[in-house]
């Protein structure tokens, strides 16, 4: 080989070696940048998970408030059965409440768009949970008016039953009159 031509291969592989440095250096600045936007995305995803234990100790608070709503139903179903058994012209239902929080799944990618949807859903579940506290209120309005019906109609019961006492009495006094 010629003397030039050995220098014409040094000077390729010079340059070569100079262009796979520049190619490692931009590749080193691109891992740091992506490096960069996993630390913000893990940052945000922090964030989200605060915001579901959030709404996950409020939908505790309603499972609670529910159950204690179930059990004052169960109450007053009894009473409702124990008045149709001694009266039987009271047909009276309660409905009770079931509540369904569904769970929520996030699905967690690098695309910024996705955080968003998951912002809209946390929002929406938000409203949700208002509307759910608006109908406890209302069925704890509705337990309260049940629970006063029950007592007039327990007043009305015990009118009844001294009355029906006095008829009997006046029955047996005459029957007795009758039979001595």
């Amino acid at each position: 080989m010629a003397p030039s031509e050995l220098q014409r291969q040094v000077s390729q592989n010079k340059n070569d070696i100079t262009a796979i440095y520049d190619l490692l250096r931009h590749t080193n600045e691109k891992v740091e940048s992506i490096h960069t936007r996993v630390g913000s995305i893990d940052t945000r995803v922090g964030s989200i998970d605060t915001r579901v234990g959030s709404i996950d100790t409020r939908v505790g608070s309603i499972d609670t408030r529910v159950a204690s709503t179930d059990t004052r139903v169960g109450s007053i179903d009894t009473r409702v059965a124990s008045t149709d058994t001694r009266v039987g012209s009271i047909d009276t239902r309660v409905a009770s409440t079931d509540t369904r929080v569904a769970s929520i799944t996030v699905a967690l990618r690098r695309h910024d768009n996705r955080f968003d949807e998951i912002q809209q859903t946390l929002e929406l579940h938000g409203t949700r949970l208002s509307r759910l506290d608006e109908t406890l209120r209302d069925h704890g309005t509705r337990l309260a008016s049940l629970e006063s019906r029950f007592d007039t109609v327990d007043g009305r019961f015990e009118t009844l039953e001294g009355q029906l006492a006095e008829v009997l009495m006046i029955l047996r006094g005459r029957g007795g009159a009758a039979t001595s």
